[in-house]
């Protein structure tokens, strides 16, 4: 099979700008009203305006409604060229508000600023920015922009007699020695972890905690490269996968805090280890549950709400729901269920946190459970049937909707409705077919 081009033309939707408008937070709003006021021209307000009805969802881009909202005299070319005007300010808007949210942004300024002036001939300029780039991703230990730099380096070195070739060359090959190593072991982990993920993390894989061991003891024994914050995290991976797969939890739990104390003392945990650091913190709060440690989960959950919060949020909407996954388990496990029910709640009637099907069920299926738990069995019912009449439901993949159906089964049961329960059963067997005859 031929190998077809990938273009922005054929990886973006066809309403990529409707969906980029909807996916803005109210921060990201006012950041593009505020650029949109600044770069606009005297007299413009087509593109204010066109933001603000696609925001309200009052008009389709793509509809000729709109065009003759907005002209006076319709023109379809002038419409599309706004509607590219837009798009580029929205863009524009949202680099500007992040620029400073993650240390490559700066080094990418940087990058920006150095091929201005290149173009205007002030290769002295140039060169500088191109330097303090350097070192701002030497400190961070952002290797493939690195190896970005070092080729603008050469490039400008052909026009400015100053800049050493033969110095940049050889620490370019360096570099790129650093980045083959590092992607070996990415590569490598990779591997390993689909076929785990696979067989579910399963005993079945045996081998496949060799191969990881074997990936570890390799790494350490590339002394300059395991100092690099990057190689340091993915042999972390590696280890406690390792522990993870062969059912050593406990050993699990103790070389999580270990990574975790030793990580925070060398510095790994800084603005570009945030995430390392929120990912960190998820396998503590899950290892706390399985080893049955509660207090200790929910103390960790804690540290997790509060990182949440750290770098203006950015990485809260991606990972909030680790937090509460973590605060529903805890109590869940300590019977505290009346708390349990007041968080789910509450999760419930927030908007913000709706409009993903997985966590959207999670919700009103944990919410029946534990209504169950506590002995109401008429109000789990009720927050149970919209669950299995929902369009979500038909999307979920099909052993949670086995799991679900058994659950719906047993809240009937419980409740006396016999009759009920025997037709489901039946049409359980006739829909589930395939999956039941794996289980037996």
């Amino acid at each position: 099979m031929a190998c077809s081009v990938i273009s922005p033309h054929n990886c973006m939707s066809k309403y990529h700008l409707t969906e980029l408008i909807h996916g803005l937070s109210k921060e990201e709003i006012r950041a593009f009203r505020l650029y949109s006021s600044r770069v606009k021209q005297q007299g413009e307000n087509h593109t204010s305006q066109l933001f603000d009805l696609i925001k309200d969802a009052e008009a389709d881009e793509f509809s000729e409604k709109v065009v003759h909202w907005i002209y006076d005299k319709p023109n379809k070319n002038a419409y599309y060229r706004m509607k590219g005007r837009l798009l580029e300010d929205v863009e524009q808007s949202l680099l500007i508000l992040n620029r400073s949210a993650d240390d490559q942004h700066r080094i990418m300024d940087d990058l920006r600023l150095a091929l201005v002036f290149k173009q205007k001939s002030k290769y002295k300029k140039a060169l500088f920015y191109l330097k303090r780039g350097v070192k701002r991703a030497e400190k961070g230990s952002f290797l493939h922009v690195l190896d970005l730099l070092y080729h603008e380096l050469l490039s400008l070195a052909k026009d400015y007699y100053i800049i050493d070739p033969v110095e940049l060359i050889e620490s370019r090959n360096v570099n790129r020695d650093r980045i083959r190593e590092i992607q070996e072991i990415e590569e490598s982990i990779l591997k390993v972890n689909y076929r785990l993920k696979n067989a579910n993390f399963s005993n079945k894989e045996v081998d496949l905690t060799q191969q990881l061991e074997e990936i570890v003891n390799q790494s350490i024994e590339r002394r300059e490269t395991k100092k690099i914050p990057a190689v340091q995290v993915e042999i972390h991976k590696c280890i406690r996968t390792t522990l993870l797969q062969s059912g050593k939890f406990f050993e699990l739990e103790e070389y999580l805090k270990k990574s975790f104390e030793e990580f925070s003392k060398d510095g790994l945990f800084n603005k570009s280890g945030l995430e390392s650091k929120i990912s960190m913190l998820n396998w503590l709060i899950n290892i706390s549950v399985v080893n049955k440690k509660f207090e200790q989960s929910l103390h960790f959950g804690e540290q997790l709400n509060q990182r949440l919060s750290d770098e203006q949020g950015k990485y809260r909407k991606r990972y909030e729901w680790m937090y509460y996954q973590s605060l529903i388990l805890a109590y869940t496990f300590t019977n505290r269920l009346p708390e349990v029910i007041e968080l789910l709640e509450r999760i419930d009637a927030d908007d913000s946190l709706s409009g993903t099907n997985f966590y959207d069920i999670f919700t009103k299926i944990n919410l029946a459970i534990t209504y169950y738990c506590m002995g109401e069995i008429d109000t789990a019912i009720d927050h149970f049937i919209p669950v299995v009449h929902s369009e979500i439901f038909k999307k979920l993949s099909r052993s949670l909707q086995l799991n679900a159906s058994i659950v719906e089964l047993i809240l009937h049961y419980e409740k006396g409705n016999l009759e009920f329960c025997l037709n489901r059963i039946q049409e359980m067997k006739r829909v589930f077919r395939k999956e039941l005859k794996a289980l037996a």
